[in-house]
């Protein structure tokens, strides 16, 4: 089999949104710049046959550069980040509950109600996590639930 030939391409930096506005999927322009390497691979092997590779994913700086992005209202790289996170991390509560915020923030409540509840799962003593439960509920039109996720965060937080 021949080996596979990749190429990565670097994007230009992006000029930030307009001050005081929220950018939106359609006008949401592309990574501004690459962040510090967060995927490294180990590959054993000869010349063009690998027999071994080891890949190690920074979740630490996913999430950090999510959180980045979410803040300049990149909402879709963000979650991109977040995916990464979690897929990489699956029991990682804190990249499933930053994943459910931004999906509040783009209009996918159902999915965040389920992000969310993935992170109390992991994390049940989390104040935080069930905030945000609760906001997906209340936002997904399931008053009753979000009132109860709403009190459990109480308790939890005070």
């Amino acid at each position: 089999m021949p080996p596979v030939k990749t190429q990565m391409k670097r994007s230009r930096r992006a000029a930030a949104p307009p001050s005081g506005s929220w950018a939106t999927a359609v006008d949401e322009p592309p990574m501004a710049e690459p962040s510090a390497p967060v995927v490294t691979a180990d590959v054993e092997g000869e010349a063009g046959n690998v027999t071994a590779a080891v890949v190690s994913i920074d979740v630490g700086a996913l999430l950090n550069r999510g959180g980045e992005l979410a803040q300049a209202g990149l909402w879709l790289q963000s979650l991109r980040a977040f995916d990464s996170a979690a897929q990489a991390e699956p029991g990682n509560a804190k990249a499933h509950e930053q994943r459910a915020q931004v999906l509040l923030q783009i209009g996918r409540p159902l999915e965040a109600v389920q992000a969310a509840g993935t992170a109390c799962t992991l994390r049940p003593e989390w104040g935080d996590g069930r905030r945000t439960l609760a906001r997906a509920q209340l936002d997904h039109g399931e008053v009753a639930l979000a009132l109860s996720s709403f009190d459990a965060a109480l308790g939890l937080l005070l």
